[in-house]
């Protein structure tokens, strides 16, 4: 028992001191950033029972994407299903005739159907009295691309323009090969593990038996789609008039603005590529392994 008592007094406490400078995030909301997906929870106890206990390892790498999928969406109206097909093809073509000139491969390009629906309109009928009609049909569809560059994104928006596509969907982040991110991840949280073992031995004056087990395992992934937040930054003035029923009052719109936010470091054993200057993607993994006392 002295032996497992010594485990309970390993507790780490990490303190991260932050300067005084702010930004404007501050005006955001500050549970999102409690909420963090890829923050890891509170620390557990170290010990099972008295005679087995567990030892935790957590490592975070950023890893910047090998290449991107962008998803631009567009529709066409028509009166009939057969002219607004002819329409959007149209203009689809046009979009990846530039792309191609652009440098995108054709193969890297692909015509997704969306959506196609009836659209209705009213039309004055007698005195008083509108009556729903079948205005014509409209079609949706998607163009998806994918591209190695950042700044292929860029050029890709002004050429959809051109042909009034100016709905990007989304982009996503993709890394090519995920099992040597776990490799990397794994060969960092096995290092940081031995060393625990040993501070810990050394400190109880322990004996291990020569086996252990895996107990627990989690490798997750956290894309920038879900990463990025939001604030609108402003002050207003204020006044109180309770004679409001001729008055009007027209506000000046607030942007609101997006910015990425990295995940939270705190409670990691190491990060790897800590310094996040372009949104990638942020790889966890953190491995529980069991240990027990040799009597």
């Amino acid at each position: 028992m002295k032996r497992i008592c010594g485990f309970l007094l390993l507790f780490f406490a990490s303190v991260l001191a932050y300067g005084q400078i702010g930004g404007n995030q501050v005006f955001g909301n500050r549970d999102d950033y409690q909420q963090n997906p890829a923050r890891p929870a509170q620390p557990n106890k170290l010990f099972l029972s008295d005679s087995t206990f567990l030892i935790e390892a957590k490592v975070l790498k950023n890893v910047a994407p090998d290449f991107y999928i962008a998803v631009f969406g567009l529709s066409e109206q028509a009166k009939s299903v057969s002219q607004s097909n002819t329409e959007i093809n149209k203009r689809i073509a046009n979009f990846i005739k530039n792309l191609k000139k652009a440098g995108i491969k054709e193969a890297d390009i692909y015509t997704d159907i969306i959506t196609q629906f009836r659209v209705y309109d009213f039309a004055r009928a007698e005195e008083g009295y509108f009556e729903e009609y079948l205005k014509g049909f409209s079609l949706n569809k998607n163009v998806i691309i994918k591209y190695r560059k950042t700044e292929q994104i860029e050029q890709m928006l002004l050429l959809a323009a051109q042909d009034s596509i100016f709905d990007l969907v989304k982009v996503d982040y993709m890394v090519e090969d995920v099992s040597k991110v776990y490799d990397e991840l794994f060969a960092a949280v096995s290092e940081i593990i031995k060393k625990k073992r040993g501070h810990y031995v050394n400190l109880t004056d322990s004996k291990l038996k020569p086996n252990a087990q895996i107990y627990a395992e989690d490798f997750a992934s956290y894309y920038p789609i879900n990463q990025y937040k939001s604030y609108t930054a402003y002050s207003e003035s204020h006044f109180e008039n309770y004679d409001w029923q001729n008055r009007t009052i027209k506000r000046k719109p607030k942007p609101k603005t997006f910015y990425y936010d990295k995940p939270d470091y705190s409670g990691f054993d190491k990060i790897i590529n800590p310094a996040v200057l372009e949104p990638g993607i942020s790889f966890t993994l953190t491995i529980q392994v069991k240990y027990e006392l040799a009597r």
